[in-house]
């Protein structure tokens, strides 16, 4: 007898349940926004090739006067240099006289101001000119006992953009001399 009877079921019928009583105010996570975005994927960026140089466009007929040349070379910085190997052939070629060089690179209109030196070290100074008449200015020293040429280039500012293209044409007619 001292069971207690249970409290009627008023969900017998399928009575909604009570509507619920007023409740505290609800906090917001300020970091529940970013939850979903530690397990997200990280896009990843696509860089672009970096544009290449502007071509060089070199005047087949070149005009520098050594005066100006001079004047030139002593007011702009050096704006690419490198160091270089060269074949024995060129080694060989050079070796004979200057006048072969000088020849060779005229056929890549670039030409020669002034050489001087005797191997093993040969100095060159030569220019190549753009097509709008700004000037490349260049001094080619050049160790046969190494075989290295050292390069430096000086360029008008107006084809400034354009000195690292400039310097694979030097270099690749460099590079095919014999």
């Amino acid at each position: 007898l001292g069971d207690a009877i249970p409290p009627p079921n008023n969900d017998v019928l399928g009575a909604p349940p009570p509507p619920p009583g007023p409740s505290a105010p609800t906090q917001i996570d300020p970091f529940a926004a970013l939850e979903g975005l530690v397990d997200a994927p990280v896009p990843t960026l696509v860089q672009e090739a970096p544009p290449a140089p502007p071509a060089v466009q070199l005047s087949p007929t070149p005009a520098l006067d050594p005066n100006t040349f001079q004047n030139k070379w002593g007011q702009l910085q050096v704006a690419a240099a490198a160091d270089v190997g060269l074949s024995a052939a060129a080694v060989a070629g050079l070796t004979a006289g200057t006048g072969g060089l000088v020849q060779h690179m005229s056929s890549a209109f670039i030409q020669n101001m002034a050489v001087g030196g005797a191997p093993p070290t040969l100095k060159y100074f030569m220019y190549a000119q753009a097509v709008d008449g700004s000037h490349f200015m260049i001094e080619l020293n050049i160790d046969l006992s190494k075989p290295i040429a050292s390069i430096q280039i000086k360029a008008d500012h107006a084809v400034a953009l354009q000195v690292p293209a400039f310097m694979q044409l030097f270099q690749s007619s460099l590079s095919t001399y014999q």
